[in-house]
C-alpha cells in the first residue's frame, strides 16, 4: 500500500496484499487545532523525499509530535473508488484544455492504485506520447502540472472556530490544493471531527466575490479572529467569515486588519501569538495605517445582523486579545518575521532562522523557548515556501490553557540566576587584576 518514496511515520508499511483500513493508526479522531499556540499534537507535512526536508519531519517527531504525510493521507482515501473519481473529474475540470484532455486524465486517475493516484495529483499527472502538447514544455510532460513545491499547506484550509472551513481563492492551483485538502478532511476517518464547515448564505454578498486565504487568519487568544486583508484575502471574505463564525460560541469578534501599508502580503508575516500574553509583531502592523474594522453581530429591526465597528489601528486591539500585561515583542530590523516560528506549545517555538538571527535572539531574551533545526541550512520545503510556520499544518493543538508565559519563565530566569549569584563569594565576582 505504502510505496511511496518514504515510508509513513505513522502508518506502518504493509504489502498490498494486507492493506490496513485507514483508521487503525487512529484510535480516536484528530481533534483539530484549538488555539494558535497551545501544546501542538499532531500536524501535516508534505514531505518531498529524503535530505534536509526530511530533517524537520524528524524534528518534529523528536518533540512527541505526530507527523502525518499528506501523500499517505490522500492516498488513504483514494482507495474509495467514488472518492478517487469524484476528485478525478474535479482536478480534470480545472487542468484540462479539451474535451479529449479531460477524459485521459479522469481514466488515467481512476485506473491507478489510491497511492499511485495521489501521488500523480500531486506531483503531477504524466502525459503519453498520445497527450503531448508541443507548443509547452510543461505540457509536453504533463496532463496535469505538478503543484508547486513552494505553495502553503495552511492556504487551503482556514482553520477557524470548531471545524474549518475551505478557503475562498481563485486560480487553478489554489483550486486544486483546496480539493486535495477537502477531500481528505471530508474522507478520511482520522478528520471526523474536522469536517469542513459551509459558509452561511449571505444575501447581500456574492460568493464568488468573497477571498479568504488561510495563511492570512489567526486565532488570537481570547478567541477573536484575525484575518488579514490585502492580496490574497479581501474585506467581503472577512464579512462571509464573520458572518458563519459569530454564530457559534468562543468566537467574540473577527477583526479584518488592512494589509497594504505592509511590505508584505500575507498575515503570517506580520503577527504570531506565543502565548497568552504573548506576541510577536512586524512593526507595520503596528502603524496608524493599519486600519482594523471589528465586526462583530448587533441588531436590526428585522433581527441579528453583521455590523462594523468605526475602524481603529490594529495595536489598540491587541491588550483585548491578549492576557493581562500583554508583551509585544517588535520584529527587529534585520530579523525574520512571525513566518519562520513554528509554535509548539505555549512560550516554545522551533525555527529554521540561522544562528544569530535578531529575531531568535530577542525571543530568547524575553523568555521564550526557541529551538532550531538540526543542520547548517534551512530545509529547502522551507526557504521555498518562505517560512516555517507555511510548510506544517497543525490538524491537532490543544486549547490554550492557564500557565507559564514566556514573561514568566523570563522572571524566574533572572531570578534563579540572581540567587545562585548570593552563593557565590564577592571576591569571585570581582575582575581578575
Amino acid at each position: 500500500m505504502r510505496t511511496i518514496d518514504r515510508p509513513s511515520p505513522v502508518l506502518r508499511r504493509t504489502d498490498a496484499a494486507d492493506p490496513i483500513p485507514p483508521a487503525f493508526a487512529f484510535p480516536r479522531p484528530l481533534s483539530g487545532a484549538r488555539s494558535e499556540s497551545g501544546v501542538l499534537r499532531t500536524v501535516v507535512l508534505d514531505v518531498r523525499g529524503g535530505g534536509p526536508d526530511a530533517v524537520l519531519a524528524d524534528a518534529l517527531a523528536e518533540r512527541g509530535i505526530r507527523v502525518l504525510r499528506l501523500l499517505d493521507l490522500l492516498g488513504d482515501v483514494l482507495t474509495d473508488q467514488h472518492v478517487l473519481r469524484a476528485l478525478a473529474e474535479r482536478v480534470a475540470a480545472l487542468e484540462a484544455s479539451s474535451p479529449a484532455t479531460r477524459a485521459r486524465i479522469v481514466a488515467t486517475l481512476t485506473d491507478a492504485a489510491g497511492a499511485e493516484a495521489a501521488w500523480m495529483i500531486l506531483r503531477g499527472i504524466p502525459a503519453t506520447d498520445r497527450d503531448r502538447d508541443p507548443r509547452s514544455p510543461d505540457r509536453a510532460q504533463y496532463l496535469a502540472l505538478p503543484l508547486s513545491a513552494s505553495r502553503s499547506l495552511r492556504q487551503p484550509l482556514v482553520a477557524a472556530g470548531v471545524r474549518p472551513f475551505a478557503a475562498l481563492l481563485p486560480g487553478r492551483e489554489a483550486r486544486r490544493a483546496i480539493a486535495v485538502h477537502g477531500v481528505i478532511a471530508a474522507a478520511h476517518p482520522a478528520f471526523a471531527e474536522m469536517r469542513p464547515r459551509r459558509y452561511r448564505p449571505d444575501p447581500e454578498l456574492p460568493r464568488h466575490d468573497a477571498g479568504v486565504d488561510g495563511d492570512d487568519v489567526q486565532t488570537a487568544p481570547d478567541g477573536s479572529v484575525v484575518v488579514g486583508v490585502g492580496r490574497h484575502s479581501n474585506l467581503r471574505g472577512a464579512r462571509q467569515l464573520a458572518l458563519s463564525l459569530l454564530a457559534e460560541p468562543g468566537v467574540p469578534r473577527v477583526l479584518a486588519v488592512s494589509m497594504k501599508p505592509a511590505p508584505v502580503d500575507r498575515l503570517d508575516q506580520l503577527v504570531g501569538f506565543l502565548d497568552r500574553r504573548t506576541a510577536l509583531v512586524h512593526p507595520a502592523l503596528l502603524s496608524d495605517d493599519a486600519v482594523t474594522w471589528e465586526l462583530r453581530m448587533g441588531e436590526d429591526p428585522s433581527g441579528p445582523a453583521l455590523v462594523a465597528v468605526a475602524p481603529r489601528p490594529f495595536r489598540d486591539h491587541l491588550p483585548r486579545m491578549l492576557d493581562e500585561r500583554p508583551v509585544v515583542h517588535r520584529v527587529p530590523a534585520g530579523g525574520h518575521g512571525p513566518q519562520h516560528f513554528l509554535v509548539t506549545g505555549p512560550g516554545g517555538v522551533l525555527t529554521a532562522s540561522p544562528v544569530g538571527d535578531p529575531t531568535s535572539l530577542l525571543l530568547h531574551r524575553a523568555g521564550v523557548d526557541v529551538s532550531g533545526l538540526p543542520g547548517e541550512h534551512e530545509p529547502e520545503q522551507v526557504i521555498r515556501s518562505g517560512g516555517l510556520r507555511r510548510v506544517v499544518l497543525p490538524v491537532e493543538r490543544d486549547a490554550l490553557e492557564p500557565g507559564p508565559t514566556a514573561l514568566d519563565r523570563s522572571a524566574a530566569r533572572r531570578d534563579a540566576a540572581a540567587d545562585h549569584l548570593r552563593g557565590v563569594p564577592a571576591d569571585a565576582l570581582e575582575e581578575p587584576s
